[in-house]
């Protein structure tokens, strides 16, 4: 009862996340197909090879007369275990339906390599957002409007490699900083920020490049190089077990999926520059940051509190971590606006630093108008993306600005809606799925200001 009473605040919103998160059945996609493929071919036919699955996806690679995911593996071997022990119970279902289907082999997976640490890094957004602002209150609002009102909530529960890639970026960069401003940084702390960021390399290949700012940090705050070692150390074994996985595949350690695309238009820009990565087009900025279809400060208006929140970060007693935080926003948006295939889904990694910087500058302005414009653009930004995850709007290509295509899209006769546990127990789709979570949000928001009224009565 104790442990509840002190993590009360961490408890409720991990719960509420993961009924967020798992309340929708998303469908599968050529980009989560791909990893899902290798995770069955690899429990089903102990093979690395996607030949059973690949007509699922065109993200695949051809070598030899075998298909191969493109992706880094990384997601697909953490799905492994939790599909080995779900094939095993499936097999017991004599003619499963196709949801039982669905649930076993692809939901689980999802649950357990996806929506969970989905979940926690909402649980960890606010813990670093508290050792900022010291405010229950705020890093509460901080969190919510990490976790529900920006992409993150879209990808939370589908099996992409983006969001888990930058939770694992984000979590070891965590421990370096709480230890940092504790303590000194022991060597498991190290160790264990150190396994994550080699987790999420395996993950996705670019993760290598932002990972340098954390060997940079680490230098910064210990100025050891026995605790640079440390880091490196598990970075350098995920490395390893890459070109293993690379060589198995493609008989070369240093050549990926994308170096043998099956689709001659993918292949002919992964062809260009390295990999298809090229210098960064300030077109391709703007398009990510203040583009009116999916620019991130667009569907997300509240993120433009980054900016003073940056600027009195800079002034702040942690300016070196606020330092960091704003050139790994940046460095996200640059490596990412060299890419010819650019997508919203490429900056999750640069988010939860955003949104530190963007409730930072709630508290610092203190005012009271302009924080109830961030709560508005908030609630604005948390129920577009409640919206577009029930109906898949993002997968729709219109040529208008997002809020537009948000109401657009919902007026169409057409509609498609995902299957959510609404549907599956009143066999209803439509609008009215969304009044669970929304209802679960309204009693999520009163508790945690009646939490906050207490603290601050503690306080006094």
């Amino acid at each position: 009862m104790n442990i509840i009473k002190v993590y009360k605040v961490e408890l409720l919103i991990f719960i509420v996340l993961v009924i967020s998160y798992g309340y929708f059945f998303r469908k599968i996609d050529w980009n989560s197909g791909t990893r899902l493929d290798l995770v069955w071919s690899i429990v089903e036919h102990h093979s690395l090879s996607i030949d059973a699955y690949h007509e699922n996806t065109g993200d695949k690679a051809l070598y030899k007369g075998h298909f191969y995911t493109d992706k880094a593996p990384g997601i697909s071997f953490l799905g492994v275990p939790f599909y080995f022990v779900a094939s095993k119970i499936l097999k017991f279902c004599n003619s499963p339906s196709a949801l039982v289907d669905y649930i076993f082999k692809i939901y689980i997976p999802t649950f357990f390599v996806v929506i969970l640490p989905s979940a926690i890094s909402g649980v960890i957004f606010y813990r670093l957002a508290n050792l900022f602002l010291n405010s229950i209150g705020l890093s509460i609002l901080g969190s919510m409007s990490y976790s529900l009102g920006t992409i993150v909530f879209f990808y939370s529960n589908m099996f992409y490699a983006h969001y888990v890639a930058g939770f694992l970026f984000f979590t070891a960069f965590y421990i370096l900083i709480k230890s940092a401003n504790i303590k000194e940084i022991d060597k498991s702390k190290i160790l264990l920020s150190g396994s994550l960021l080699g987790l999420a390399i395996l993950c996705e290949y670019p993760m290598v490049v932002f990972a340098v700012f954390i060997f940079i940090y680490l230098s910064i705050v210990t100025k050891s190089i026995k605790k640079l070692i440390y880091l490196a150390l598990p970075v350098c074994f995920a490395i390893i077990i890459l070109c293993i996985y690379h060589y198995a595949c493609f008989d070369n350690s240093l050549k990926t999926g994308y170096n043998y695309e099956y689709s001659h238009y993918f292949a002919k820009y992964h062809a260009q520059g390295i990999s298809g990565i090229k210098l960064p087009k300030l077109s391709r900025i703007i398009k990510l940051t203040f583009g009116l279809k999916r620019g991130i400060f667009m569907m997300h208006p509240f993120l433009l509190f980054a900016f003073p929140g940056a600027y009195f970060g800079l002034k702040s007693k942690k300016k070196r971590e606020f330092l960091f935080f704003i050139i790994i926003s940046a460095a996200v948006i640059l490596f990412y606006s060299s890419f010819k295939f650019f997508a919203e889904r490429f900056l999750i990694t640069a988010i939860p630093f955003l949104c530190i910087l963007a409730i930072y500058g709630v508290a610092k302005l203190k005012s009271k108008i302009l924080t109830s414009i961030f709560i508005v653009l908030v609630a604005l930004s948390a129920v577009s993306m409640l919206l577009v995850t029930g109906t898949h709007l993002l997968a729709v290509q219109l040529d208008t600005m997002f809020y537009k295509n948000i109401f657009h899209y919902l007026l169409h006769p057409c509609i498609y809606f995902e299957t959510n546990l609404f549907s599956i127990l009143f066999e209803k789709a439509g609008m009215l799925e969304f009044i669970p979570i929304i209802s679960i949000w309204i009693i999520w928001i009163i508790i945690f200001c009646i939490i906050n009224r207490q603290a601050k009565k503690q306080i006094i």
